[in-house]
């Protein structure tokens, strides 16, 4: 039945569609979400909270708001708009569908959902269209972290709700593996290893071309295994001055995956040779331990340092200042 399977059944039961794309025609650079504010007005609605900003709503409850962007390089991403038809997917942490509001200004647009509950929650947006007889789909994901220290931190609670999930119906999707003994305090960090998963209609896309850029613009690219997975090692990417040191810093990551098909089929009456698919996960991460400790080593010897050389300079002028009243006498 190739591709066409009633629009490939996709967007499964439990879906929300609004259908579309973005504002004007199709994105030829990556597409992804953040939860960074575009300018000012925006950063005063939201709040830091464990797995990124929020805002509040009802009652006190986590709101996250996901910003599209479009472009490879975190840092010169722009944002950009939805369609007024566009289709997000958003699922809570036991898959359950939430429903998501489009909100569209000129700074940019995306979508906001509520979080009532501790863990991970998934959001998507697909895009796709028939160009020179390829089918292009762009599949934008975020996994997101509610988390409250006032809410307590039950271990089962947190083991129950740790583990990875992929949706079944997603044509192509990345998947971050969690970090040995990861929970909700888990900051990834220059250094580690992550993994991550490409999956294709639920099965390892093996082959997939797999990228990973940070906001600095390293990037390394790597080809999926035989069980679709890639490994990075996320280089240091923070030199501050050693007394500008921030271990609360955080830089923004993009893994992109990319997977070819030559399955024919049609879309919306537009028949098609084959597939090109694009999926996105954003990351942050932040300096190391290793890396906070030997910058405050180095202050710690900068200080003696200096307390040293004060100290030096104050016997010195001690000295020849009681040299010069014995002289006197």
């Amino acid at each position: 039945m190739g591709e066409k399977m009633a629009e490939w059944r996709y967007w499964v039961i439990g879906f929300v569609l609004l259908s579309g794309g973005l504002a004007g025609s199709a994105q030829a650079e990556p597409v992804w979400f953040s939860d960074q504010p575009p300018d000012a007005e925006w950063a005063k609605r939201a709040h830091h909270a464990h797995g990124g900003m929020i805002e509040r709503g009802r009652g006190g409850v986590y709101v996250k708001r996901l910003w599209l962007r479009a472009g490879g390089e975190p840092a010169s991403a722009v944002y950009t708009q939805p369609a007024d038809d566009a289709s997000f997917g958003v699922f809570g942490i036991d898959g359950e569908s939430l429903a998501p509001d489009l909100f569209k200004v000129a700074s940019g647009g995306g979508i906001t959902f509520p979080m009532p509950e501790e863990g991970f929650y998934n959001a998507y947006f697909i895009e796709r269209s028939v160009e020179d007889a390829v089918l292009k789909t762009s599949i934008v994901k975020a996994e997101v972290l509610k988390h409250s220290c006032g809410e307590g931190h039950d271990p089962k609670l947190t083991a129950s709700r740790m583990p990875p999930r992929d949706r079944a119906g997603v044509p192509l999707e990345i998947i971050r593996e969690r970090l040995p003994g990861e929970d909700f305090h888990t900051r990834i960090r220059s250094g580690d290893k992550v993994g991550f998963r490409v999956h294709y209609k639920g099965s390892p896309a093996a082959g997939a071309n797999v990228s990973l850029t940070t906001r600095e613009g390293w990037t390394k690219q790597v080809v999926a295994d035989a069980d679709g997975r890639a490994v990075f090692k996320l280089i240091r990417d923070y030199y501050p001055a050693w007394n500008d040191f921030d271990k609360r810093h955080h830089e923004a990551f993009l893994v992109t995956a990319e997977y070819r098909v030559e399955t024919p089929g049609e879309l919306n009456g537009t028949p098609f040779e084959k597939a090109h698919y694009r999926a996105t996960l954003p990351g942050i991460f932040y300096p190391s331990e290793v890396e906070y400790s030997s910058y405050l080593v180095g202050l710690i010897v900068a200080l003696i340092a200096a307390a040293l050389g004060a100290g030096g300079v104050f016997l010195y002028r001690l000295k020849h200042s009681r040299a010069g009243r014995e002289r006197l006498q």
